[in-house]
């Protein structure tokens, strides 16, 4: 195993956020653009709210939960791969919790039925919390 393959999942979850960060773009301004709605009628997170439907507001909630646990993810890779602890059991657990982020991400852009989103989040959760235990157990930290 290659110690940069630690990397592929994180740089996978990267292009995750900037299809959803595009498909972001494509329905508001879309929305905006059908509508003759200015960008400045809409200058906070609040108005864009009240002003777009809940079609166009999902993406944008999902592009945020990308920027939450995620991060975690984000970081626990660079302490794998600074400490040079990546194995095949860790990189296998971050494809999963990337497979099922990018899963979660369709179902909230898509058709959003709320069980199967939050199933999901459950499970990639979980994964996440896995891996962050295996390192800390893994480096000695408790």
């Amino acid at each position: 195993m290659s110690h940069q393959a630690i990397f592929a999942p994180m740089l996978c979850l990267f292009l995750v956020t900037a299809v959803v960060w595009v498909l972001l773009l494509i329905r508001r301004l879309g929305y905006f653009s059908a509508n003759k709605i200015h960008p400045q009628s809409v200058p906070t997170p609040d108005a864009v709210k009240a002003a777009v439907p809940e079609k166009v507001q999902v993406v944008g909630n999902n592009l945020i939960n990308l920027f939450e646990l995620p991060m975690i993810f984000y970081g626990l890779t660079l302490v794998v791969a600074i400490a040079g602890i990546a194995d095949d059991w860790f990189i296998r657990g971050a494809w999963a919790f990337v497979g099922l982020r990018a899963l979660h991400s369709v179902v909230h852009c898509t058709y959003n039925k709320v069980m199967h989103r939050f199933m999901v989040y459950v499970v990639s959760s979980l994964v996440l919390w896995a891996l962050v235990i295996k390192v800390v157990l893994q480096l000695g930290v408790l």
